[in-house]
């Protein structure tokens, strides 16, 4: 739990802070949640978008969007560990509650989650529709794991195909996809009426599922080789895509289209591209690794990680955006909130049919949500 919570929110919360958390709202409270709305700003421009107030500690995983009345962000809140003064572990801890929210364009909506107990994060979000969202929790050590399905008005619970086995849900234009870490099939499609074995992406994890259109759509991950691999979906069936032989597991996929394919790869300074026949690598800045990818409007593409600085002699996440603009890497400053001292992008959304951008991400003091249009 310890090395899930840091992953989440960093680092461990001040003193009052988590004092502060032993008394986090149980997951059942969920009720509307008004905010600010994003703070005015010239077009193009980033800026931040109000948050309810979440039970720290709390943190963002990721952000999906069906529209710009439906963006979702999935997380957590009120998880802690006070640690135990000679020994490792926790003297108290809890694992927290879920945060799945919706801004309606005006403020934040959060629903109840059918057939959730316990404690735990929520892992990911993915947006087909406004009446069609989905949101899973891969169920982190001891915790909880979860699916449901949105319909435009409240969750219902579904079955995944074995129980008792994490799944990352990922949903958009080529439908709702689960990929499994376990061992079993590493992935399902959702046929209306239950999970449908998804044969031929030569994938033995798929780490992310991304589609364009309805024929068109990418999964990469880690091939049945152990090695990087990626897929491509032609609306009837898959087919492996040969990749470079590389050690590495490809963390991120953005099909842009047909001959524009952007990939992250995991724990690598470097993406790569797919031109419609072949890859070439592009280098990232130095020290900028594993970064999350986005397109917006204007076709120019974002990246958003994090990168090691070193204050005082200490070494401290800093965040880290960049724009793909004229063959080069552009760097946009990302100010952390007052009182932070690290900081990282989580997870970037483009909203269909208008172009504008969502990021989220993790800072010492919370979460944070940007959007650009």
């Amino acid at each position: 739990m310890k090395r899930a919570l840091t992953r989440l929110t960093l680092f461990a919360a001040a003193a009052a802070a988590i004092a502060a958390a032993s008394t986090a709202v149980p997951a059942a409270a969920q009720v509307s949640s008004p905010a600010a709305a994003p703070a005015r700003a010239a077009t193009g421009e980033w800026r931040q978008v109000g948050l309810p107030f979440l039970w720290p500690s709390a943190g963002l995983i990721d952000v999906s969007a069906a529209g710009p009345s439906d963006v979702w962000v999935a997380g957590l809140q009120g998880a802690f560990c006070i640690p135990q003064i000679a020994s490792w572990g926790c003297y108290a801890k809890s694992d927290g509650n879920p945060v799945v929210r919706r801004w309606n364009g005006s403020g934040w909506q959060e629903y109840p989650l059918p057939g959730w107990s316990g404690n735990g994060l929520m892992t990911a979000v993915g947006t087909a529709a406004p009446d069609d969202v989905w949101v899973s929790s891969l169920g982190y050590y001891e915790q909880e794991k979860y699916l449901a399905h949105f319909d435009g008005s409240a969750f219902t619970e579904i079955q995944p195909p074995m129980p008792n086995t994490p799944y990352r849900v990922f949903s958009g234009a080529a439908g709702t996809w689960l990929s499994s870490g376990s061992g079993v099939s590493s992935l399902y499609r959702w046929t209306g009426g239950g999970w449908q074995d998804a044969e031929g992406t030569g994938l033995g994890y798929a780490v992310d599922v991304r589609a364009r259109t309805a024929t068109d759509a990418w999964a990469v991950g880690r091939g049945e080789d152990g090695k990087a691999g990626a897929a491509h979906w032609d609306g009837q069936s898959w087919q492996p895509v040969g990749y470079p032989a590389d050690d590495h597991t490809l963390h991120r996929v953005l099909p842009i289209s047909a001959n524009d394919v952007w990939v992250s790869v995991e724990n690598a300074s470097y993406v790569t591209h797919w031109d419609g026949s072949a890859w070439s690598q592009v280098d990232l800045p130095s020290g900028v690794a594993s970064v999350k990818l986005a397109v917006d409007g204007s076709g120019t593409v974002w990246a958003g990680g994090y990168e090691f600085v070193t204050v005082n002699g200490y070494s401290k996440r800093r965040p880290v955006l960049l724009s793909r603009v004229g063959g080069t890497w552009r760097r946009t400053p990302v100010s952390m909130p007052w009182g932070a001292d690290e900081m990282e992008v989580a997870a970037l959304a483009t909203v269909p049919g208008t172009g504008a951008l969502w990021l989220v991400g993790n800072s010492s003091t919370g979460p944070v949500v940007l959007t650009k249009d």
